[in-house]
């Protein structure tokens, strides 16, 4: 029996007209997009359907970064004297900080941009422009 991956099951949700600038929305934004392109729809032309994915805010953020800025700063303050700074800190504690920033990161931020994967070329066929026409009463 054939696997299928749990992203192939995943319906596209972006679409893109010249491969890299993807719009979120399916065949029938991509469509319309085309239909009020200076492309036009027409049967053969190329367009792609892929998956989103928007990563968490907190996916940006490395606490081992943030503490290792604090101690450079305790560094530039204190000099020799604040070389140790920090480095007593219990691993708990500093998942503790990453677990509370994150949090917050995810609770408070919008990220506004998006990655895709499974990108697929289709073509416009007769059928499409068909039911283009249908749909909008032509």
């Amino acid at each position: 029996m054939e696997q299928t991956t749990k992203a192939a099951l995943v319906a596209p949700d972006c679409y893109s007209l010249n491969g890299e600038d993807y719009h979120h929305g399916g065949i029938g934004d991509a469509l319309d997009s085309m239909a009020s392109d200076e492309g036009g729809l027409v049967v053969g032309r190329v367009y792609w359907l892929a998956v989103s994915k928007s990563p968490k805010p907190s996916s940006f953020f490395n606490v081992d970064t943030l503490l290792e800025d604090i101690q450079c700063r305790a560094c530039d303050e204190g000099g020799e004297y604040a070389e140790d700074f920090l480095t007593d800190l219990p691993d708990e504690k500093a998942e503790e900080l990453r677990a509370l920033v994150s949090n917050w990161l995810d609770a408070n931020v919008t990220v506004g941009f998006f990655t895709v994967t499974n990108a697929t070329e289709q073509t416009v066929t007769p059928e499409d422009i068909k039911e283009m026409e249908c749909a909008n009463g032509k």
